[in-house]
């Protein structure tokens, strides 16, 4: 079992997970369905030191239908990150940013009025 801080922390990964993902994670794929890139290089991974600071706060819920009523910790903010960089990207562009990756140049198609 995880105290407070282990569980915020766990937490706080799940939230860089969900931003990385939001904002740049993504592969191309040929005509036969394969990767075109295989390495990191073309990858773009949050790297340590890039995700900002992330508040968390706990509110106690048992999963009644788990054992022991044990909830899963990361996934949430895996979950929520991209709806809400995509709502904030949305609002500023004034125009609907719906799919992801939110790249800068995404962003900057939508607001030419093509996406």
């Amino acid at each position: 079992v995880l105290d407070e801080a282990e569980t915020c922390a766990m937490i706080r990964g799940g939230m860089s997970m969900g931003l990385s993902l939001a904002k740049g994670e993504t592969l191309d794929y040929d005509e036969a369905c394969a990767p075109r890139g295989t390495g990191f290089r073309t990858y773009k991974l949050l790297h340590v030191g890039e995700e900002p600071r992330y508040a968390v706060e706990l509110v106690s819920t048992p999963q009644i239908d788990a054992p022991f009523g044990v909830r899963s910790y990361s996934e949430h903010g895996i979950i929520g990150i991209p709806a809400a960089l995509g709502n904030a990207l949305s609002t500023a562009a004034q125009r609907p940013l719906n799919q992801t990756p939110l790249t800068p140049e995404s962003v900057w198609r939508a607001m030419k009025g093509g996406q």
